[in-house]
């Protein structure tokens, strides 16, 4: 790797004109083309101000087409050294110049987000992309940590009815209790992992609205009131904690994944 990003660079002389120097001299002259020909970054802006821009377009529109090559002359030995580009997958096109002012487009792998492993997370959950209040991220947290007491509180209610039950409601109080379990659990999971389980969210959502919406239409039922009280509010709160801490970037991940899996570097010079 050369400096800048540039996949296996290759060298080659044009060939000593006649009545040039010794091969090593020879060898020298071309050194030093390519030492000029050594790149030195421009940002996008500067590449505008420099009138650069239409190059750098080109290149980014070039980068996975096959090798380019560019070429630039030693004012000393004469001597043209030509530098072969391989692009990178999942690269992008850099502006930049050298100091004899001959143009290169280069190519660097777009860097993977810290701590990625096998698809997920490892750093901190503050390590997303974008801009996000840590503030937004602390309420969501306690929304949700909220919630879970809540079915907490229905799980510790389920137990001591399932206990009370006559034996032709005990599997149905049972059923209703492990599933009060399982949503604990997974308030639980969004509250400590918000942007690393992916579903987590959308099976709350699932079944809490369906769950609200059957309660309103049962209209006066008994305990269907409470129901959609209590299972409305978890899907109000659950859709503001879900905005607040992006619970939506827990799939990202897996869409970079099949991304990776479609793109596949084993085939890189």
């Amino acid at each position: 790797m050369c400096r800048g990003g540039v996949d296996v660079p290759r060298c080659r002389s044009g060939g000593p004109p006649p009545g040039s120097p010794s091969p090593l001299q020879h060898q020298q002259s071309v050194d030093r083309a390519v030492q000029d020909a050594e790149p030195h970054r421009l940002t996008g802006a500067e590449c505008a101000r420099a009138g650069h821009q239409t190059h750098h377009e080109r290149i980014t529109r070039q980068i996975t087409s096959p090798p380019q090559s560019v070429q630039a002359p030693d004012s000393a030995g004469g001597v043209v050294a030509e530098v072969e580009v391989l692009p990178s997958p999942r690269a992008r096109g850099i502006c930049t110049t050298t100091t004899t002012g001959n143009q290169f487009g280069g190519a660097r792998p777009t860097e993977r987000r810290r701590g990625e492993v096998n698809g997920m997370t490892a750093a901190p959950n503050d390590a997303v992309p974008g801009q996000r209040s840590v503030l937004a991220d602390r309420v969501s947290r306690v929304v949700t940590s909220f919630n879970a007491f809540l079915t907490l509180i229905a799980l510790g209610y389920g137990i001591y009815t399932m206990f009370q039950a006559t034996p032709e409601d005990l599997i149905v109080n049972a059923w209703r209790t492990f599933g009060f379990l399982v949503f604990f659990s997974l308030w639980v999971l969004v509250t400590v992992w918000p942007r690393q389980v992916p579903g987590a969210w959308e099976l709350i959502f699932v079944h809490k609205v369906a769950i609200t919406v059957f309660a309103l239409t049962l209209g006066n039922v008994p305990g269907a009131r409470e129901t959609a009280l209590v299972d409305g509010w978890l899907v109000l709160s659950g859709v503001l904690a879900y905005v607040l801490c992006r619970g939506w970037s827990a799939w990202r991940p897996l869409s970079r994944g099949r991304a990776d899996a479609g793109n596949p570097v084993g085939s890189r010079a």
